[in-house]
């Protein structure tokens, strides 16, 4: 079974929607990667932080992301998700 969502992208610039298509249900948390070409958080994580409505028959699901970054002189840079289990980075010394 897919599961078809419209997510609507909260970015600093302005705001944006995408169709995701997964095999299981999207809950609050879950991160994905964007395909929308032309933006600058085209291949980057987002991160959904609601989730209005699941789909239902012949209708898609309705979920609310912001962008897994920032923008700043240098680039984008990821930021880590504290709200998820991630396994901590060891640094050599």
């Amino acid at each position: 079974m897919t599961y078809t969502y419209r997510v609507f992208i909260e970015t600093e610039d302005a705001n944006t929607d995408a169709m995701h298509y997964a095999s299981e249900k999207l809950y609050e948390g879950a991160i994905f990667r964007t395909n929308k070409p032309g933006t600058y958080f085209h291949g980057r994580p987002v991160i959904i932080y609601q989730v209005d409505s699941h789909p239902g028959n012949e209708t898609p699901g309705i979920a609310h992301a912001r962008v897994d970054g920032v923008q700043d002189d240098l680039g984008l840079r990821p930021l880590r998700a504290t709200c998820l289990p991630f396994a901590p980075i060891s640094r050599a010394s």
